[in-house]
């Protein structure tokens, strides 16, 4: 089996999830950007993932000891592994293979990562399917000291179902691994159906792990969420905050937030009160940053009849939000990212339209205005193969990490200079 082909049978999403997706995501060919194609302040870089590479992940140790690390899921076959290398000073670190198994979740959507979390430790995790259902996986997780060599993998989760567990964000808490999962116990693994055969909905739960991965602390989150779009979290001073799309029983499907203090969770805030109604998952999910007080959140909406990405921004830890801006109002794919340049401009990026494909594109927000021209990083599928695009800022260069689909998917990553967004 070559290796697009086992990464395409392991990818779809059935029933109404596809007919919910398919309003914003058709499938085309591939189209790679050309010198021509690119701004010259786009910087292609090499990439330490090799052919057959794709779902890159991109995260930054807060106190910079680990320096940006880029993790990615390879497939050879029916073996899947999860993969890390680290930049320091503009030169990737040898790969680092943490994982592998032929029993893995391997899913454009729902994709693995590693994670900094403090003095050089890391944390990652990966999807492990069970022998019932096709949408029965679990969350495995496993911690490092250094990133070369790996515990012994652990369960975040401890229902015992068959149903859903994915969309992990990681996160450093107090010398402890936390992590926040959208949880399918109360499904009863009703393969993505869930409204229909009679169990509950999609939950999102939490833990805290020490360094042997028993679990100090955990619980829920939201009893209802949407099921299956990414969750993504930020700190802000002795607090957590997390963004995910909520839902409610009437079918609205919003963007909020809510604070975790190291004992609980408060009431969701809403980042935006459109009211989305749609009985399906969109497959999009928000991303945030914070910088001090300063919490902004991105995201991609189907409200108004047409995709759209918006961001709203917090200057109370994001206890409320202002005003969304709109970045891109008409046929939006979404998958979006976001970083503070400074105290006052953001960077958010996302897959818009281009005739049959896509372009990745940035784009510079000041003081809640989108400021200047949205910057093409790299032209791609609009197709799911193309995944979820990736975006940091290093010092004064903004990273991008994504997946080029071609006949063997690569993970591709370009710079750009954050004064000449």
């Amino acid at each position: 089996m070559r290796i697009n082909e086992a990464i395409g049978t392991r990818r779809r999403f059935p029933g109404k999830y596809v007919i919910a997706a398919a309003l914003f995501l058709v499938a085309c060919e591939p189209q790679v950007a050309t010198d021509e194609d690119t701004p010259a302040q786009v910087v292609a870089m090499p990439s330490p993932a090799g052919p057959g590479s794709a779902e890159p992940h991109l995260a930054l140790a807060d106190d910079g000891n680990a320096g940006l690390v880029l993790s990615w899921q390879a497939v050879d076959g029916d073996m899947a592994s999860l993969n890390f290398a680290r930049l320091v000073q503009g030169t990737w670190s040898k790969p680092v293979r943490v994982a592998q198994g032929d029993n893995w979740f391997v899913n454009w959507a729902d994709y693995p990562s590693v994670e900094p979390m403090a003095d050089g430790r890391l944390a990652a995790h990966w999807l492990v399917r069970r022998d019932a259902g096709t949408y029965a996986y679990d969350v495995w997780i496993s911690l490092s000291a250094e990133g070369t060599s790996w515990s012994e993998p652990f369960i975040a989760h401890r229902d015992g179902t068959s149903s859903e567990h994915g969309f992990v964000s990681l996160f450093p808490w107090a010398g402890k691994t936390g992590a926040v999962w959208l949880d399918g116990r109360e499904t009863a693994g009703g393969e993505h159906d869930h409204e229909d055969h009679g169990g509950g909905g999609m939950t999102l739960r939490f833990g805290l792990f020490d360094a042997q991965g028993v679990a100090v602390q955990e619980g829920p989150v939201d009893e209802l969420t949407c099921d299956c779009c990414q969750t993504d979290t930020a700190r802000v001073g002795d607090s957590l905050v997390l963004a995910y799309r909520d839902r409610t029983q009437e079918e609205f499907r919003d963007i909020v937030v809510t604070r975790y203090d190291g004992q609980t969770w408060s009431r969701p805030v809403p980042v935006d009160d459109q009211h989305w109604t749609i009985s399906g998952c969109p497959v999009n999910g928000p991303a945030i940053a914070a910088r001090g007080e300063n919490v902004a959140v991105a995201w991609f909406t189907g409200a108004a009849g047409t995709g759209q990405v918006k961001a709203a921004i917090s200057h109370d830890g994001g206890r409320s939000f202002g005003a969304p801006v709109m970045l891109d109002p008409v046929g939006a794919i979404g998958r979006v990212d976001i970083a503070w340049l400074d105290d006052q401009d953001l960077a958010v990026s996302w897959m818009a339209r281009a005739d049959k494909d896509a372009d990745l594109k940035v784009v510079r927000v000041h003081n809640g205005e989108v400021t200047g021209t949205a910057v093409t990083i790299a032209h791609m599928s609009e197709s799911r193969r193309s995944g979820f695009p990736q975006m940091v800022l290093q010092e004064d260069a903004l990273v991008f990490a994504w997946t080029e689909a071609g006949e063997t998917n690569q993970v591709k990553i370009a710079t750009l200079d954050a004064s000449g967004l």
